[in-house]
């Protein structure tokens, strides 16, 4: 079985990923043009490539990783062109592309910080330059607009690049023994064998991945590059920070900046699923860093990497709200690693994580008008104190309509412009329903071409319609996820209930099948508390409030203008609501709680009496689109 084609065509995902094609897509393009010169953080990005190509002779600003973000937002743009047919769009990325090539030296080496600032330097600092992790993002960019539009000209450029790296690292005694402090070049690789079936790509592609944390680690002796490694000889920024402290096939828990984590094992995953594996050790690795950050190292929302200075994961349940990174990006790439796990492992809960991730990690992290960003997703905030702490620095009191490292605003836009290809999977004679959107999904099998088409109101209603077209007869498996929010349901095929198996969290639909027939899900979607395991002693005596694959947070505005004394009542039902405002569209609950009055006294042996109120949740991802403000999503339950 093959899937030939994805689509979203209404209900929640559609409005945004039509507002990415129509508008926000283009107003980061203007930003990344130097358009936007009032921002307090303006780009420089597409400038910098201005210098290297010749054209301009102002001096290199931004970061070692600025070349990335430009990769990204083409990335994210061919996905969308896909989708919504925008001959300027096209144009558009058609000058960039010339304009990188231009810049291109004529060995195939592309990095503007290099080639601008440090040219004798290129190609001699891994740890903190990000020089190969941006040519990664190029070239996942390449294939990418290859694929939408069928033009080779950046593709051709970057294989260059990749054939440079070819000539200057690997196992050869004349080559360097080295890899990328972050890892993203084994998934540009990987994109780049993908689109020509080079078997060089590949080999270089898994020869970063096995030499990777081989003792003595390099990076404690190489140079440093003074720029972007400020604290490197700090226990948060040695070799664990870079996955580099034993290696890949040996890791077992979730170390390190927690965006390298999730690139580097879409990597071993991939590689996994291209029988690179033989023994089957990295598809171990892969699994135990998986299980250990589930448990241990990610938060209700699908957010990971707890501590802000470098970025990273602490230790296991270590999962403070108030403090919290929880990097935009990290979701993203927690979804990038979730979607090629179930390449491995037909599991239902690397798609329940993959979910969590995306409604809520990473959904926090764009406002609903489209146009501002958190790099930062806390789970609790109070202005008046995070914006005071030092340990709360890293926390911004309302989104960003930019960022000095503007990595997350068009890196959530990778996955929001091609989320169709998130829902669906296939192996064998099984079509695989990872997740719920209003759309079609047009699949092969024995010689027929057939269509699924959906229609939902997910995530705020859990009935999922389903109807076959296109095919005459088959006999195939239908596999619907059942997510681990989902306590009861029903399931019927053309009005007759239908007694599915359950496979590792996949409700299994065997049958002959025709043309015509519908399938109806109808998954319970009650509110509902969530505790956290009592060793997470951070929210240890208070829960979070759900509905569906949604995590619900209180605002200020919405209580008094304070959340302090409030609490969730033991046995109170939530209703869902629709939202009003600038929340028009979404569903909010609304329930029962009660508030403790302020007392007199600093500290009290009577607490005093709890008073009945009212209590409004939105979700998660929607707040703070109406000003700085109070937020919590753990209460005490009362």
């Amino acid at each position: 079985m093959n899937i030939e084609r994805t689509r979203i065509t209404g209900g929640f995902w559609y409005g945004r990923m039509k507002n990415a094609a129509s508008r926000v897509l283009w107003e980061q393009l203007a930003i990344l043009k130097g358009e936007r010169p009032e921002l307090a953080h303006p780009s420089p990005v597409v400038e910098n490539f201005r210098i290297a190509a010749g054209i301009s002779d102002g001096p290199y600003q931004g970061r070692v990783y600025s070349d990335s973000e430009l990769g990204k937002w083409i990335e994210a743009a061919s996905y969308s062109l896909e989708r919504f047919e925008d001959p300027a769009l096209e144009r558009e990325i058609d000058a960039l592309v010339e304009l990188m090539i231009r810049a291109q030296m004529p060995d195939g080496y592309l990095n503007t910080y290099f080639q601008v600032l440090r040219p004798q330097d290129r190609l001699k600092h891994y740890a903190f330059s990000c020089e190969l992790y941006n040519m990664g993002h190029l070239m996942e960019a390449s294939v990418a607009y290859y694929h939408a539009t069928g033009k080779r000209p950046f593709l051709e450029a970057m294989c260059r690049a990749a054939d440079l790296l070819c000539q200057r690292i690997g196992p050869l005694p004349h080559q360097q023994h080295v890899y990328d402090g972050h890892a993203e070049i084994e998934l540009g690789l990987l994109r780049l064998y993908e689109a020509t079936g080079c078997r060089r790509y590949l080999d270089l592609a898994r020869y970063f991945v096995d030499e990777r944390g081989k003792q003595p680690c390099f990076f404690l002796t190489e140079a440093l590059l003074g720029d972007n490694d400020e604290g490197a000889n700090d226990k948060w920024f040695g070799p664990d920070h870079h996955q580099a402290h034993m290696p890949v096939r040996l890791q077992r828990k979730a170390d390190g900046h927690a965006v390298k984590v999730t690139y580097l094992y879409s990597a071993v995953a991939e590689l996994a699923a291209l029988c690179e594996d033989a023994d089957g050790t990295l598809l171990n690795a892969c699994r135990s860093v998986w299980e250990d950050m589930a448990r241990h190292r990610m938060y209700l929302t699908g957010a990971i990497g707890s501590q802000g200075y470098a970025e990273r994961f602490t230790v296991d349940d270590d999962l403070p709200p108030d403090r919290s990174y929880a990097e935009t990006c990290a979701s993203v790439g927690l979804c990038f690693w979730a979607r090629r796990m179930l390449t491995l492992d037909r599991d239902a809960g690397f798609a329940d994580v993959m979910e969590r991730a995306l409604y809520n990690g990473m959904l926090a992290g764009w406002s609903l008008e489209g146009n501002r960003y958190f790099y930062v997703n806390v789970l609790h905030c109070k202005p008046s104190v995070t914006g005071y702490r030092e340990d709360n620095r890293h926390i911004a009191l309302e989104r960003q309509p930019w960022f000095e490292c503007a990595c997350c605003p068009s890196n959530l836009l990778r996955v929001v412009c091609r989320l169709d290809t998130y829902l669906y999977g296939a192996k064998d004679d099984t079509l695989y329903v990872d997740g719920y959107a209003q759309g079609s999904v047009c699949f092969r099998h024995d010689a027929q071409l057939w269509t699924l088409s959906v229609k939902t109101d997910y995530p705020y209603d859990g009935l999922v319609r389903m109807t076959l077209s296109g095919g005459v007869s088959g006999r195939l498996r239908i596999a619907l996820r059942k997510p681990d929010w989902c306590d009861s349901y029903a399931l019927s095929v053309n009005n007759v209930p239908f007694a599915a198996t359950l496979e590792k969290g996949y409700l299994i639909l065997e049958r002959l099948w025709s043309a015509g027939d519908v399938v109806q899900l109808q998954m319970d979607m009650p509110a509902q508390y969530i505790q956290a395991d009592p060793r997470v002693w951070d929210v240890e005596g208070r829960v979070a409030l759900t509905r569906g694959p949604l995590v619900y947070c209180l605002e200020g505005r919405d209580h008094g203008g304070s959340l302090s004394g409030l609490r969730y009542c033991r046995d109170a039902l939530f209703q869902p609501v629709p939202g009003d405002g600038v929340l028009a569209g979404e569903v909010l609950l609304t329930g029962p709680g009660a508030r403790r009055p302020a007392a007199d006294r600093l500290y009290s042996s009577h607490a005093g009496e709890t008073q009945a109120c009212s209590l409004r949740a939105i979700p998660y991802f929607a707040w703070n689109n109406r000003g700085a403000d109070e937020m919590d999503v753990w209460l005490p339950l009362q």
